[in-house]
């Protein structure tokens, strides 16, 4: 079995991919203010430090959480194109682009205030909010476009296409949630409150859209068996159940009412993870089978595992709005970064990239697995010491039970962004030299990679 990759589709992928990596820069980049502004001393050195603080998160979730994330799935999107791109699908992407830049620059146009709600924080500005809009509708028109082509054309097997769909309506009805969510609350203004409430529904949406990306990254990873079409599939349809489950929602409660909020909460705490457990047992089977486990992408595959269970055990322990809750969304999109990254590491022929050894690229995923530990940790003793969230560091004298959490999350931060950068200077590294466009399509061999290893043994013993 094979999967061909057409050379234009893989450049337009390539270039969602630059763009992804262009918005993770930036938000590493300010998350470095974000664990200044928490770490005791530092935060007085800061001039006006709670608005650059406010203004630094909503970019830095916004563009870690949103651009990037949809940036790397219309990647892998675009890469099953069979055809040619059209102008649609560059002129989606040059919009995607151009509402990042709008994104980005908004602080340097006006003094726009943040609005820290949950999910999706937003900057108090048209130009911030429009921008928002035209890139959720650039990706959407996007992948839409991809997935219109029938069965047999789009370069894909049919349980990833079925998974690629479930992925984009979610995106869809999340999108509708916040439209119907803001005109039910206009009448409370432009206020942190009334974005809290409108965005509450599609918000947790979009969860459920992170773990089914996840699942299809360390499927995809696995190998070309059928078993995974199987796990596919579960996935797929408890995905299609916090569809249909979110809608009803939506469209029987006010974003006012504490059914409305409770609905959404239990959605995802009850069943959206849900999604993953099938596919985890699929995947540790593969890797007792010894598929893949030498790759760095299977290093990857592991880490994610491990790292989504730490969420999951961070999720549980929550009773209070304190800094256990960032612990529990930093894991769970820590775990879909590893499996983005390890995506990224499996298609880097395709994809044209050039990449050093495995061993460095085990480093990185080390280095960032390893750091996501110890700022998980970090926020978790902070959240059981009492530490607020969304606020700068309370100025100390010295050290004390209560600054330490503070450290331990200033050297998880810094190993796992020091991960982070590698893993950006590696892709960058490699995407400086132009892919070759050949006259026929690439393909790509759907094995896993011990029968590859084990095919090249007896080809080499035979000569």
């Amino acid at each position: 079995m094979t999967t061909k990759f057409h050379p234009e589709s893989a450049l337009l992928a390539r270039g969602w991919l630059q763009l992804g990596l262009v918005a993770l820069l930036l938000s590493n980049v300010l998350a470095l203010v974000l664990v200044a502004a928490r770490l005791p001393g530092i935060s007085r050195l800061i001039a006006a430090p709670d608005a650059l603080f406010g203004t630094a998160l909503v970019l830095h979730v916004d563009l870690a959480i949103y651009v990037w994330v949809l940036s790397a799935a219309a990647m892998l999107c675009h890469l099953w194109l069979p055809a040619p791109p059209s102008r649609w699908h560059g002129g989606c992407f040059l919009a995607a682009v151009v509402a990042t830049l709008a994104m980005v620059i908004t602080p340097w146009l006006d003094s726009s205030r943040a609005l820290l709600n949950n999910y999706l924080p937003v900057l108090e500005s048209p130009l911030f909010l429009s921008s928002a809009g035209v890139f959720l509708a650039a990706w959407l028109g996007g992948l839409g476009a991809v997935l219109r082509f029938k069965g047999a054309q789009l370069s894909a097997p049919p349980w990833r296409r079925l998974l690629l769909g479930v992925l984009w309506l979610l995106v869809l009805v999340s999108l509708v949630i916040w439209v119907r969510g803001v005109l039910q609350t206009e009448a409370l203004g432009l206020t942190a409150h009334r974005l809290e409430l409108a965005l509450w529904g599609g918000g947790h949406m979009m969860q459920a859209f992170n773990v089914g990306l996840l699942v299809c990254c360390l499927v995809v990873i696995a190998g070309e068996r059928e078993p995974r079409s199987a796990a596919a599939r579960i996935a797929a349809g408890i995905l299609c159940l916090n569809l249909i489950a979110g809608l009803f929602l939506a469209f029987s409660y006010a974003p006012d009412q504490s059914a409305y909020r409770e609905g959404f909460t239990g959605l995802m705490r009850y069943l959206s993870w849900l999604a993953f457990p099938a596919t985890a047992l699929f995947l540790v089977s593969r890797w007792r089978q010894g598929y893949i486990r030498q790759a760095p992408q299977g290093l990857a595959l592991l880490l994610a595992l491990a790292i989504f269970v730490l969420g999951l055990i961070a999720g549980a322990l929550i009773r209070a709005d304190n800094l256990l809750v960032p612990a529990h969304y930093h894991a769970m999109t820590g775990a879909l970064n590893l499996g983005l990254m390890g995506a990224i590491y499996h298609f880097q022929r395709p994809l044209g990239l050039r990449l050093p050894e495995s061993a460095w690229l085990k480093r990185q995923l080390w280095l960032y697995g390893c750091g996501l530990v110890l700022l998980v940790a970090g926020l978790g003793w902070g959240g059981a010491a009492g530490h607020a969230r969304k606020e700068v560091a309370a100025h100390s004298a010295g050290l004390d039970l209560q600054v330490l959490p503070m450290l331990l999350l200033g050297a998880g931060a810094a190993v796992a962004l020091a991960g982070s950068f590698l893993f950006i200077g590696i892709i960058f590294r490699s995407l400086r030299k132009k892919p070759g466009l050949a006259a026929a399509t690439y393909t790509m061999p759907l094995v896993p990679a011990r029968e590859v290893v084990e095919s090249h043994a007896c080809k080499s013993s035979q000569g």
